[in-house]
């Protein structure tokens, strides 16, 4: 039946609800990054009681192998398209960020050459001489955050992060995200004053 759900989920039916309009009857698979500032085992084991609470025989959270770095602490998983993440309290009590694993891509690509090809053999795993140089990043748009925490998670010590966004209201969102998934506020920026 898991697998069954997986297929549905990857290719969703649809359902014509007028001859202009289609719908999707099953919803895509979720992801969701761990944040490392928490136990893996016990993030994961409170993520799975919550995805059981209402899908009690789940086979989810499921690893996402192609973007997984256990040496960044990088990890996302698959979980139900219909999960309700927001009531979860591994995502309320800020143990995992509900995150696309496009965006983690994203990142990790910008981050890391271990996601890199050298050749038709594979992944490229040397670490070169400056990996836990500081870095100093600046990302432009930042709002809502999400990549911004991400990668203040997986850069080397005393790098500088900086977040810019044009609008006041999604600024103060992702503001509200650094503080829930507990990023360093001496350094992120978060504790500067709100303007009124």
């Amino acid at each position: 039946m898991e697998a069954e759900q997986r297929e549905q989920a990857q290719s969703p039916q649809s359902k014509s609800t007028s001859s202009t309009l289609t719908v999707p009857t099953v919803m895509p698979m979720r992801y969701v990054r761990l944040n490392p500032r928490f136990d893996r085992q016990e993030s994961l084991t409170i993520l799975q009681s919550d995805i059981r609470s209402s899908h009690p025989d789940s086979k989810y959270p499921i690893s996402v192998p192609w973007l997984f770095s256990p040496e960044h602490k990088l990890e996302f998983f698959a979980i139900p398209g219909e999960f309700c993440l927001n009531k979860a309290s591994s995502f309320q009590s800020g143990r995992v960020y509900g995150m696309d694993v496009t965006s983690g891509a994203a990142v990790a690509a910008l981050l890391f050459d271990v996601f890199d090809r050298d050749d038709s053999s594979g992944l490229n795993h040397h670490q070169s001489p400056n990996d836990n140089e500081p870095l100093r990043v600046l990302d432009l748009c930042s709002a809502p955050g999400l990549k911004l925490c991400m990668i203040s998670d997986l850069v080397p010590e005393n790098s500088l992060v900086v977040g810019v966004d044009a609008s006041k209201s999604r600024l103060s969102l992702c503001k509200n995200i650094i503080q829930k998934y507990h990023i360093d506020t001496a350094t992120s920026g978060s504790n500067i004053p709100n303007e009124k």
